[in-house]
């Protein structure tokens, strides 16, 4: 019975990762501040098209969301995460696509407060 839950743990704690990385995603194409407000860090290092910023997490997200623009007819797609060896912290990398264009997202969590939280976040249009 230990081995079942041994595995089950193992199991979800892998799943974590990638549903946020989606979560994240998904709440900057529907402008969820509530989702991302509960899943950045307190301080958030980012950088929107080449120009870099380190703020709050309200800072962030405001400057975030107004960047990529509106909520109306956006979609999102992962294209790659990774954990390293140590666990502490993980990243994703997707496609963002709005009424202002077609971005690529790089997002770094970190394990803080017993959560993984966005500690960084670099978000470029892509120009292809």
């Amino acid at each position: 019975m230990k081995l079942i839950g041994y595995i089950l743990f193992l199991f979800l704690n892998q799943l974590l990762p990638a549903q946020s990385v989606k979560g994240v995603l998904q709440a900057l194409a529907q402008q969820d501040q509530t989702f991302l407000n509960q899943n950045f860090a307190s301080e958030v290092h980012y950088s929107l098209d080449l120009q870099s910023y380190e703020g709050s997490k309200i800072e962030a997200i405001q400057s975030v969301l107004n960047f990529v623009g509106s909520s109306s007819g956006k979609n999102f797609k992962i294209i790659h995460e990774g954990v390293p060896k140590g666990k502490e912290s993980f990243m994703g990398i997707g496609n963002l696509v709005s009424d202002k264009g077609k971005f690529r997202v790089y997002i770094t969590f970190h394990f803080k407060d017993n959560k993984y939280l966005v500690n960084e976040l670099k978000i470029e249009k892509d120009g292809l």
